[in-house]
Protein backbone atom coordinates (compact mmCIF):
# COMPACT_ATOMS: atom_id res chain seq x y z
CA UNK A 1 0.00 0.00 0.00
CA UNK A 2 2.77 2.40 0.76
CA UNK A 3 4.77 1.38 -2.83
CA UNK A 4 0.99 2.56 -4.58
CA UNK A 5 0.83 6.28 -2.58
CA UNK A 6 4.63 6.53 -3.25
CA UNK A 7 4.19 5.96 -7.06
CA UNK A 8 1.25 8.04 -7.13
CA UNK A 9 3.59 10.67 -5.81
CA UNK A 10 6.26 10.28 -7.96
CA UNK A 11 4.17 10.14 -10.87
CA UNK A 12 3.04 13.58 -9.87
CA UNK A 13 6.30 14.84 -9.90
CA UNK A 14 7.49 13.85 -12.98
CA UNK A 15 4.65 14.55 -15.06
CA UNK A 16 5.21 18.18 -13.85
CA UNK A 17 8.95 18.16 -14.53
CA UNK A 18 9.51 16.34 -17.79
CA UNK A 19 9.37 17.09 -21.10
CA UNK A 20 7.78 15.88 -23.70
CA UNK A 21 4.87 14.41 -21.22
CA UNK A 22 4.56 10.92 -23.23
CA UNK A 23 8.41 10.48 -22.16
CA UNK A 24 7.32 11.80 -18.35
CA UNK A 25 4.68 8.55 -18.79
CA UNK A 26 6.87 6.26 -19.64
CA UNK A 27 9.38 7.32 -16.59
CA UNK A 28 6.76 7.04 -14.24
CA UNK A 29 5.49 3.92 -15.30
CA UNK A 30 9.02 2.00 -15.44
CA UNK A 31 10.44 3.47 -12.81
CA UNK A 32 7.39 2.21 -10.49
CA UNK A 33 7.41 -0.94 -11.93
CA UNK A 34 11.09 -1.07 -11.07
CA UNK A 35 10.66 -0.21 -7.28
CA UNK A 36 7.96 -3.21 -7.38
CA UNK A 37 10.06 -6.10 -8.96
CA UNK A 38 12.99 -5.29 -7.37
CA UNK A 39 10.48 -5.56 -3.82
CA UNK A 40 9.50 -8.44 -5.29
CA UNK A 41 13.17 -9.59 -6.07
CA UNK A 42 14.18 -8.74 -2.03
CA UNK A 43 11.43 -10.87 -0.74
CA UNK A 44 12.39 -13.83 -2.81
CA UNK A 45 15.75 -13.90 -1.95
CA UNK A 46 14.82 -13.61 1.91
CA UNK A 47 13.24 -17.56 1.54
CA UNK A 48 14.94 -20.09 3.52
CA UNK A 49 16.43 -17.29 5.82
CA UNK A 50 15.79 -17.25 9.67
CA UNK A 51 14.10 -13.81 9.30
CA UNK A 52 11.99 -14.74 6.67
CA UNK A 53 8.54 -14.04 8.01
CA UNK A 54 9.88 -10.81 9.24
CA UNK A 55 11.11 -9.51 5.95
CA UNK A 56 7.61 -11.06 3.98
CA UNK A 57 5.24 -8.58 6.59
CA UNK A 58 7.55 -5.94 5.73
CA UNK A 59 6.95 -6.25 2.29
CA UNK A 60 3.44 -7.07 2.09
CA UNK A 61 3.13 -3.43 4.44
CA UNK A 62 4.95 -2.06 1.13
CA UNK A 63 4.05 -3.60 -1.69
CA UNK A 64 1.31 -6.20 -2.22
CA UNK A 65 2.60 -9.45 -2.76
CA UNK A 66 2.97 -11.31 -6.18
CA UNK A 67 3.65 -10.39 -9.51
CA UNK A 68 -0.08 -8.98 -10.37
CA UNK A 69 0.20 -6.44 -7.53
CA UNK A 70 2.02 -4.35 -10.27
CA UNK A 71 -0.59 -3.15 -11.82
CA UNK A 72 -2.24 -1.14 -8.98
CA UNK A 73 1.59 0.49 -8.64
CA UNK A 74 1.71 1.29 -12.35
CA UNK A 75 -1.75 2.48 -12.69
CA UNK A 76 -1.15 4.90 -9.09
CA UNK A 77 1.69 6.01 -10.92
CA UNK A 78 0.63 6.50 -14.65
CA UNK A 79 -2.93 8.69 -12.93
CA UNK A 80 -0.71 10.92 -11.39
CA UNK A 81 1.86 11.33 -14.08
CA UNK A 82 -1.72 12.12 -16.05
CA UNK A 83 -3.08 14.41 -13.96
CA UNK A 84 -0.04 16.43 -13.24
CA UNK A 85 0.85 16.95 -16.41
CA UNK A 86 -2.72 17.97 -17.55
CA UNK A 87 -3.12 20.09 -14.90
CA UNK A 88 -0.16 22.00 -15.28
CA UNK A 89 -0.53 22.36 -19.02
CA UNK A 90 -3.81 24.03 -18.16
CA UNK A 91 -2.91 26.37 -15.69
CA UNK A 92 0.04 27.39 -17.76
CA UNK A 93 -1.80 27.62 -20.62
CA UNK A 94 1.02 25.02 -22.34
CA UNK A 95 0.13 22.28 -24.79
CA UNK A 96 0.49 18.92 -22.94
CA UNK A 97 2.72 17.93 -25.67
Amino acid sequence: MVLIVAAAILGAFVGLYVQPRLFALAIGLSVSGAAHLVLTFIGRLAEGRPNEADVREILDYITFAGVHGIWPVMAAAGTGTLLAAVAWSEIRKDSTD
